[in-house]
C-alpha cells in the first residue's frame, strides 16, 4: 500500500493505492485531535470513505499520542496499549536510518506498535503480532 497525505480545510486526507486500487480515507478533524478507535479498513470498498468521527487510520489521534507522553500509556478500540520501557529497542528503519518512535504494548494481547515521535502527525510505522493479522511496516517516507 502507497498513501499520500493532503489537508482540504480541516480535514486530513490519505489518498491510497492498495493493490492498483485508489481510493482515498478522510478523517475527521475531531479525529485528528481526539480519536480513540483505528480503522483497519484499507479502502478497497469504496473510492471515498469517510471515517466516523471517533477513527482514524494509520495513525493514533493528538490526545492519544498526548496521553502516551504524558501517562506512558493511550487507550484505544479499548485496548490500553503502554509504553516498552526495557532497554533492549528495535528500531524501525528507513532508507538506512533508524526514525525516532514510541514502542508500545498492548495490554489484552501481544498486538507491538511504534509511533512515530511527531506529536502532529503521530504515525504508525509498524505493527505486529496483531490478532487480526493486519501486520505492517513502513517502509519509505517521500516528501513531494
Amino acid at each position: 500500500m502507497t498513501f499520500t497525505t493532503e489537508m482540504t480545510s480541516d480535514t486530513l486526507v490519505l489518498n491510497l493505492e492498495t493493490r492498483g486500487v485508489k481510493s482515498s480515507i478522510k478523517m475527521m478533524p475531531e479525529a485528528v485531535k481526539s480519536g480513540i478507535e483505528l480503522s483497519y479498513n484499507q479502502g478497497e470498498y469504496s473510492p471515498v470513505m469517510n471515517l466516523k468521527s471517533t477513527e482514524t487510520f494509520f495513525m493514533v489521534s493528538k490526545s492519544a499520542y498526548q496521553d502516551l507522553l504524558k501517562n506512558g500509556q493511550f487507550v484505544y478500540n479499548n485496548t490500553t496499549y503502554v509504553l516498552d520501557k526495557s532497554e533492549e529497542k528495535i528500531p524501525v528503519v528507513i532508507d538506512g536510518k533508524p526514525i525516532p518512535t514510541w514502542h508500545v504494548v498492548a495490554q489484552i494481547d501481544e498486538t507491538e506498535i511504534w509511533i512515530l515521535q511527531n506529536p502532529e502527525l503521530p504515525l504508525l510505522c509498524k505493527m505486529t503480532k496483531n490478532p487480526l493479522g493486519i501486520n505492517f511496516t513502513l517502509t519509505d517516507i517521500v516528501s513531494e
